[in-house]
């Protein structure tokens, strides 16, 4: 009796260490790789495989770069279905209806691929965008599941959808590991990690390879690249590139995106000399008043994500900032055009798939003789006399 008990122990050993080995990346030996129907030109956090009867799509660990973070298994017919488990893996039927969309930006990476009918929940709704979506909440067509620190699994499983599209911070989530553990697969959208912004905008490539959606995600993603490269290659003849500031205070702390960050990429992009191009940091950096004052009193733009609608109730956040050269001269431009009264900014929502018209926006705001039909994300903020 104590030979077999110490023999099924060491069976759960080794089950428990094979389900945790995040760096394991298994294929079917019987399987045989083609030729991939997509290629991941310039996003660094996941990967697509196409074999003979599936296709693997790896999510890379963007806090581990020896890590794979997710595996998935997209099974032509579900009868092959191999129960192979290494590390993360999740092996998924190809016939996704049941469709749970945590974030913004995952509603228009469906609504580009035509498939926002097939969203049966989303969470967080009052700061969505999308007025489709908006629409089938309101009218009960498209469920509410909490908000994504906090969601409703009960609900998600009793939902039984044939998938859930997360964040990358959804990791602290139990509730995620929960649904999870009974076989609901759990797809991570990580693309907010991705440092310049056509990378961001490929993750639509990612949730198309779900729906066997690849040639349309390949179709509207080229036409993004090469709108942005236009405009990119507009930019490159300024010469004399102007300064900019970004961000304002939170708390004690002012915020800039470091130089690394997708921001200072489209700043660079748009022919601009970004104060903290220099930092090696590839998310947001904390400074002090001081700090960003000595460096950007001089600054010729500044740019802000807060829902200010001109400089006078931006001022009353902060009387320090009437010192700014930019405020002054009537230089502060807000991402604030597409917000709905509860704070949903669609600069956070198509933002992230139409990074082409986010650097129009910029490029027309900083250099009018250059471009000058912006204005879908950005605003100029006026001082109301």
């Amino acid at each position: 009796m104590i030979r077999i008990i110490i023999f099924l122990f060491i069976v759960l050993f080794i089950y428990s260490c094979t389900q945790n080995n995040d760096n394991i990346i298994t294929k079917h030996k019987s399987s045989v790789l083609i030729k991939n129907k997509t290629s991941i030109d310039y996003a660094k956090g996941f990967d697509i495989e196409y074999f003979n009867n599936y296709k693997l799509i790896t999510v890379y660990n963007p806090w581990d770069s020896n890590a794979v973070y997710w595996q998935y298994y997209i099974y032509k017919d579900s009868t092959e279905i191999n129960n192979v488990k290494a590390g993360k893996v999740f092996n998924i039927k190809s016939k996704l209806e049941k469709t749970i969309a945590l974030s913004g930006a995952q509603i228009a990476f469906l609504d580009k691929l035509n498939l926002l009918n097939k969203i049966s929940a989303v969470s967080d709704s009052k700061y969505i965008f999308n007025r489709n979506i908006l629409n089938k909440v309101k009218n009960e067509r498209v469920e509410e599941v909490g908000d994504v620190m906090n969601l409703n699994y009960e609900k998600i499983i009793f939902m039984s959808p044939d998938i859930v599209f997360a964040t990358g911070w959804d990791k602290f989530n139990n509730s995620l590991d929960k649904i999870s553990k009974l076989n609901i697969p759990i797809a991570y959208v990580i693309e907010w990690q991705e440092n310049t912004p056509l990378a961001r905008a490929e993750w639509i490539k990612f949730i198309a390879a779900f729906y066997d959606k690849e040639e349309l995600a390949d179709s509207v993603f080229n036409s993004i690249v090469d709108n942005y490269n236009d405009l990119k290659n507009k930019a490159k003849t300024i010469k004399d590139k102007p300064t900019i500031l970004h961000g304002n205070m939170q708390g004690d702390s002012w915020y800039v995106p470091g130089g690394k960050s997708y921001v200072a990429n489209i700043y660079k992009d748009a022919g601009l000399n970004y104060l903290w191009s220099n930092n090696t940091s590839k998310g947001s950096v904390p400074f002090s008043f001081e700090d960003v004052y000595l460096r950007g009193l001089n600054a010729d733009f500044w740019f802000t994500n807060e829902a200010f609608t001109s400089n006078n109730n931006f001022i009353v956040t902060d009387e320090r900032y009437r010192l700014f050269s930019a405020y002054k001269n009537n230089k502060i431009f807000a991402n604030t055009v597409r917000i709905t009264k509860f704070g949903g900014n669609d600069y956070w929502e198509s933002g992230v798939i139409n990074p082409d018209i986010i650097l129009r926006d910029i490029i027309s705001l900083v250099h009018p003789n250059l471009i000058d039909d912006g204005g879908f994300y950005y605003k100029q903020l006026m001082v109301e006399e």
